[in-house]
């Protein structure tokens, strides 16, 4: 029986489901057509072998899907989707808008300054140089955004916890939030800031819950880690009535998810509202901070080399021995009374760390008592450490918190959060997509976290994972490279650390066909339409998600859109922003 084929319009809805807005094509920065292959082919599935030429050569010469110019690393031609593109623009726009304007929200200096020597006088000891300059100039500014760079350990929430402050007493009303539920808490719980996940700040504000205005000020925390459509919403909110937004974060640190590198733009964009927490305040060891301060900048080798003269490197012969070694030196930690973590990258090598660990505290009798079988066969009791994988329906805890089991009753585990409350966790919490043990954390449920002293496995994942791998700790930090000698060990982690991972906005890595004097005026005017037309479409949707009230911004969004459907921008003239 021969293998059918689609019709015109199976073939388009296909075509559409690769490059649309929420296609998979258009959460990654860049495809190629191998990659448009691997994504067609299962949804071909027993229809005539020439349909998925004619599927990828749909997708390929598809308006939405923008041929780039001598992108860095690409063997061959690669294409992004418009949507991708056009969210980019959209930030740019929207942050120039907010980044021009002026006058608005401010405190008048001596106040600020009265505010910071309170927090002075309560903390015991002056704020870094850093943590004054951020805490004035984002307060007096005036500017509708001004943006924070913080480097690992250097007190960003003492400077928010300020800023706040000055705000408040002035009758602004300021709230927080984050990407992660984790980062969101410790916002409010370490600078006092009504905090939110970005998740839930945009539901209740789309469903009236909640309103921003010209006397709101919102902390973007965390910001290297949230996804360019989510800052889109979350500028979009602040631009449409005239509130600020201070958006925080360091982009040499853990990347988005999705499509990201937001925050790495807007700081390369607008220098002039960025302020820098450059001291790093949280490792003792003044050697230490300076080969962080290495590794963050690229000086892989002096960093490593450091490592390596102050024996934070254990080498062993066996990815076995490595767990087993950082286990032990973990334990002694433990049993020494330090708060000491075990990271790692890969999540089977943390499932590793934490089955050995737990092995050790039963044998030790730190974990005794009846056990409990949860769901997924993952057993908990009293002393155990567990960590939530998911936040709770009713909002008593977020992801990523770390909780001690005080006692197994029946099919529920009561337990003690690291701010010391208490709570039960019933059968369906329990579950192995929503608790884990956490002798052992990915690094990406550490970012920033605290503790005394941490051990890593080396597994990978490049400079931004190894830079938080290595910032957690404030008396030492300890890697467990598996190599044959120190010098392959070394030879190793400066090739591994050496490799960026973090994401970079297209518009700025690489040039759309569009832009400049293509070959082809035809492909130029394409590109041009495609990606203005898609920009309006993709602020137009962010307004509406954040603040469907708006209907005067609504309107003229909509206005351009009809307009720029009828007659394309290339034809006009207009080019991107």
């Amino acid at each position: 029986m021969p293998l059918r084929s689609l019709v015109d319009g199976e073939r388009a809805e296909i075509v559409r489901c690769l490059i649309g807005s929420s296609g998979p094509l258009a959460e990654r920065k860049a495809f190629t057509r191998p990659d448009v292959v691997r994504l067609a082919v299962p949804m071909l599935y027993g229809y005539a072998t020439d349909e998925l030429d004619r599927v990828v050569s749909g997708v390929i010469g598809h308006r939405e899907a923008i041929p780039l110019v001598g992108q860095p690393g690409a063997r061959g031609r690669a294409w992004a989707a418009a949507s991708a593109l056009a969210t980019e623009a959209a930030i740019a726009a929207v942050a120039e808008r907010l980044a021009d304007r002026h006058g608005k929200v401010a405190v008048e200096l001596p106040k600020v300054r009265a505010a910071i020597a309170a927090k002075e006088a309560a903390l015991g000891q002056a704020l870094t140089q850093g943590q004054r300059q951020a805490a004035e100039a984002i307060t007096t500014s005036g500017r509708g955004l001004d943006l924070v760079v913080g480097v690992a350990g250097s007190g960003k929430t003492t400077s928010l916890e300020v800023v706040r402050t000055a705000f408040e007493a002035e009758g602004y009303r300021v709230l927080g939030t984050a990407i992660s539920g984790q980062a969101a808490r410790a916002l409010h719980d370490e600078a006092g800031v009504e905090s939110r996940t970005i998740a839930s700040l945009v539901w209740r504000m789309g469903h009236g819950k909640l309103r921003l205005d010209d006397r709101t000020v919102l902390l973007i925390d965390e910001a290297g880690m949230t996804d360019d459509p989510a800052m889109l919403k979350l500028l979009a909110a602040v631009d449409v009535v005239g509130a600020k937004a201070v958006v925080i974060g360091d982009h040499r640190q853990l990347g988005a998810v999705g499509p990201g590198g937001g925050l790495e733009a807007l700081v390369n964009r607008h220098v002039k509202a960025v302020h820098v927490l450059g001291e790093n305040v949280r490792q003792r060891d003044t050697g230490e901070r300076h080969a962080l301060e290495a590794l963050r900048a690229g000086k892989v080798g002096d960093a490593v080399d450091w490592y390596q003269r102050n024996d934070r490197l254990e080498i062993v012969a066996t990815r076995m021995d490595a767990v087993e070694t950082a286990v032990d030196a973990w334990h002694a930690d433990v049993r020494a009374g330090s708060e000491s973590v075990l990271l790692a990258w890969r999540r089977v090598d943390v499932a590793a760390l934490n089955d050995r660990a737990r092995k050790q505290c039963v044998k030790d009798a730190s974990v005794t008592g009846p056990e409990l079988e949860a769901p997924g066969g993952k057993r908990y009791a009293a002393g155990d450490r567990v960590v939530t994988l998911a936040p709770s329906a009713d909002g008593r805890f977020v992801t990523s918190e770390r909780a001690s089991v005080v006692r197994v009753s029946g099919e529920a585990l009561h337990v003690r959060f690291a701010d010391g409350q208490d709570d039960i966790l019933s059968r369906d919490e329990l579950a192995k997509d929503r608790l884990d043990h956490a002798y052992a954390v990915t690094l990406h449920r550490m970012q920033g976290a605290t503790v005394d002293r941490a051990h890593v496995l080396a597994d990978g994942g490049g400079r931004e994972l190894a830079y938080v791998a290595m910032s957690r700790a404030g008396e030492s930090t300890h890697v467990y490279v598996v190599a044959d000698d120190t010098d392959q060990a070394v030879d190793d982690l400066t090739k591994e650390w050496g490799t960026e991972r973090r994401q970079r906005w297209l518009i700025d890595t690489d040039k759309p066909a569009g832009v400049g004097a293509p070959r082809r005026p035809d492909l130029a005017r394409r590109a041009d339409s495609a990606i203005r037309l898609a920009r309006l479409r993709a602020e137009h949707d962010a307004v509406e998600a954040v603040a469907p009230d708006a209907e005067g911004r609504l309107a003229a969004l909509r206005a351009q859109l009809r307009l720029e459907q009828v007659v394309p921008a290339a034809a006009r003239g207009i080019g991107l922003p």
